[in-house]
């Protein structure tokens, strides 16, 4: 496992990323991380949610604050082209002084 999975790993179980998504859905690391490729310091997660509104992306968004303590932030609601309701979790946040991206995409179903 490359030092960067190990950090990822970290991030997600020891400090608790994936225990905080989990009170909002099924979690599904996918991108770099799921294929043990990983080459920057980027998390992309799946959540399965068919029950996401704004409310619990205001509960998420107030758990990552106080946990990660963000440098940026982003979340949204996005209606897509075929009329199904995504919601949109970004952040970057410094773990061991180096900069680290999260990107969570909540939908009602992974394919």
């Amino acid at each position: 496992m490359n030092n960067l999975k190990q950090s990822a790993d970290r991030i997600l179980y020891d400090l608790g990323l994936a225990g905080i998504l989990a009170k909002y859905g099924e979690v599904h690391p996918i991108g770099s991380y799921f294929m043990d490729v990983m080459a920057w310091n980027d998390l992309d997660i799946d959540m399965v949610n068919p029950d996401m509104s704004l409310d619990k992306l205001y509960r998420l968004t107030g758990e990552i604050l106080e946990k990660f303590h963000p440098v940026w932030y982003e979340a949204k609601r996005e209606i897509t082209g075929d009329g199904q309701t995504v919601y949109f979790y970004g952040f970057e946040f410094y773990i061991d002084n180096k900069l680290w991206n999260a990107d969570i995409w909540f939908f009602d179903e992974v394919t």
